[in-house]
């Protein structure tokens, strides 16, 4: 499982920042599963965007928290 974090300034995957989400998870081996921390403050547009770009990237299952 991969864990992408996001909040109105960052966007972390397995605690490491980085600029282009779908670049990064474009690059790791295997990417079966994703859990998506997002804060609960953010915009409701940015996650369906966010989530998007996870489904590009061919990781179907993406479980979802609000922290």
């Amino acid at each position: 499982m991969i864990v992408v974090e996001v909040d109105n300034n960052s966007i972390k995957v397995e605690g490491y920042p980085v600029n282009d989400l779908l670049e990064s998870l474009n690059s790791l081996p295997t990417c079966d599963s994703i859990q998506l921390i997002v804060d609960r403050n953010m915009d409701h547009g940015k996650i369906i965007n966010i989530m998007q770009i996870i489904k590009k990237s061919n990781c179907e299952n993406i479980s979802i928290q609000a922290v």
